[in-house]
């Protein structure tokens, strides 16, 4: 028994084996912890890169979505200052074509030529007569004197528009111009053998034009039964209908 133990002491050099057992125990759970450690250190380190890339991914969308907001929000204003442009542009046409247009109307309203009806006679047997009677007779025609208390124009056409038929015929000329305060005539001759004056209704359009080409036309309508003949106001053509 003695001897068991002493080739004990010398086969683990003098330290028992329990202690042995101990001492590799405790180095081998030395050797587990600095792996351990080492391990949860390079998990770490992982961890750590991987935090580090979102957050840096985070940090560089936020700026992009910075960025776009910012470069949104500058397009905005951009848009905006084209539209107040615009506006502006609108604004600056509308009132020059305002003005365009008051110029213009002062334009014609200073060259506007305006008849006025200043006589109606009866014409028969080559002389003209007032036109008082009431009798019924043949007529050779109607004649009418117009003044132009406007500026000058240029007659362009004299269009019977009742019921009768007549021959027209006007001094000056068509196409001659008419300056300011000066007379023209219109006859309008029927062109039947009789003609009465119970039955004459008469109505006529007279066209002009004014020196910036402009075409007007006035109405001339009554009877001579009533010699209550009159004329309407000046008309651009285009407002006829």
């Amino acid at each position: 028994m003695i001897l068991l133990e002493a080739n004990q002491c010398l086969l683990f050099g003098g330290i028992p084996l329990t202690d042995w057992l101990q001492a590799i125990g405790a180095i081998i759970a030395i050797i587990a912890v600095i792996y351990g450690w080492s391990q949860l250190r390079k998990d770490s380190k992982e961890k750590q890169t991987q935090i580090d890339t979102l957050t840096a991914l985070a940090k560089e969308t936020a700026l992009q979505t910075q960025e776009m907001i910012e470069g949104n929000r500058l397009q905005i204003e951009h848009l905006k200052k084209y539209e107040e442009h615009i506006e502006i542009i609108k604004s600056s046409n509308q009132r020059e074509a305002e003005k365009r247009e008051s110029e213009i109307q002062l334009r014609i309203s200073e060259v506007k030529p305006k008849f006025n009806l200043e006589e109606t006679k009866k014409y028969l047997d080559g002389k003209y007569f007032e036109l008082s009677s009431n009798m019924t007779f043949v007529v050779e025609g109607f004649k009418f004197t117009f003044k132009n208390l406007g500026e000058k124009a240029k007659i362009i056409d004299v269009e019977e528009m009742g019921l009768n038929s007549f021959i027209i015929n006007i001094n000056p000329n068509f196409g001659e111009e008419i300056e300011k305060m000066k007379t023209f005539t219109i006859v309008l001759k029927p062109d039947s053998s009789t003609f009465s004056m119970e039955d004459c209704n008469l109505k006529f359009k007279l066209t002009y034009e004014d020196i910036l080409g402009n075409v007007y036309f006035q109405i001339i309508t009554g009877t001579y039964k009533k010699n209550n003949f009159t004329i309407s106001y000046p008309k651009l053509q285009i407002e006829q209908s």
